[in-house]
């Protein structure tokens, strides 16, 4: 059994939590994290891109530190547009927001500029474009 295998209310009462393959993790039903304060998202070619990141969000209510890394050939298909609604996590408590292999599409350009707009107590933004070197100090 793998790490994809575990349903996610398994584990939802977890402090930190890491995805390593979440174009296969079943982000259909997402229980509710309360104590998740730390996140690492392992992103290959995930289909739901940045509205499914924050629909993610919405389920963490207490998340201190977002952190991403995506394939380089990962592409989201749809245009991603500001959402009305902030998550209460990016706006009350997210401290440090790490992507990695951040390729400047309009798309991750509008992401990383909602979580610079929106995040409050944010401390740390870190964006990075190189993949062996980033991926080698985790």
């Amino acid at each position: 059994m793998g790490a994809i295998d575990v349903p996610c209310n398994v584990v939802s009462n977890v402090e930190f939590l890491c995805i390593a393959d979440a174009q296969k993790a079943n982000l259909t039903s997402i229980p509710v994290f309360p104590n998740l304060i730390h996140i690492k998202l392992w992103f290959y070619d995930f289909f739901h891109g940045w509205d499914g990141i924050l629909q993610l969000l919405q389920h963490c209510p207490k998340l201190q530190t977002l952190f991403i890394i995506r394939k380089r050939s990962s592409r989201f298909s749809e245009e991603w547009k500001y959402l009305n609604s902030v998550p209460e996590c990016v706006s009350s408590h997210l401290r440090s927001c790490t992507i990695l292999n951040f390729e400047g599409s309009a798309n991750n350009l509008r992401f990383a500029t909602y979580i610079l707009q929106n995040a409050r107590l944010l401390q740390d933004m870190t964006i990075d474009l190189t993949t062996k070197s980033s991926i080698n100090m985790l």
